[in-house]
């Protein structure tokens, strides 16, 4: 298929060569070979600008003959590169690679969400923790804050029984 490209290619740049070179030649009042541009395939080089062509006609035209040579050139090459047995994707392997590329975006993306499931999970339970540790914190403060309140009550116990200790005995003694 692309070799009759190719061969398609050539033949219609062979055609305009030949058509512009009969138009040359047509539109050539003089008959001497000097003002005409030699027109072959293999020497664009060599040709020189017709008498009647402008310059910026005549640059554009071999510009165009040049890349058409040079994109003929490359395409010889790479026919000679290719294996025979080489052949374009089926619609089968087309359909598979498809397939496949799904399955690795949705592998991708369900090991996202799971990356992100374990990074929630782990925030989740750095919170508990930081929680938990709150609660016992404030607990401790809550249990020493009782203790100090009962060695207060205590305290004062003793002392007002001291006191009245010594009142009992002062009033014993009088």
């Amino acid at each position: 298929m692309w070799s009759e490209k190719v061969d398609l290619q050539n033949n219609m740049a062979t055609l305009m060569d030949d058509d512009l070179e009969q138009t040359l030649k047509s539109r050539s009042v003089c008959t001497n070979t000097a003002n005409q541009p030699q027109l072959s395939d293999s020497s664009t080089s060599i040709m020189r600008k017709p008498d009647h062509m402008n310059h910026k006609k005549w640059k554009a035209y071999l510009k165009k003959m040049k890349r058409k040579k040079k994109r003929a050139e490359l395409a010889k090459e790479r026919e000679a590169n290719l294996p025979v047995g080489e052949e374009e994707p089926t619609d089968s392997e087309e359909e598979r690679r498809r397939e496949e590329e799904e399955e690795e975006r949705s592998l991708r993306q369900n090991l996202l969400w799971m990356q992100r499931e374990r990074e929630a999970q782990a925030a989740f339970k750095a919170k508990l923790d930081w929680e938990e540790k709150e609660k016992r914190r404030k607990e401790e403060i809550e249990r020493k804050i009782k203790e100090e309140w009962a060695e207060r009550e205590r305290k004062e116990k003793e002392e007002q029984e001291a006191k009245e200790k010594k009142e009992t005995e002062k009033r014993e003694k009088q």
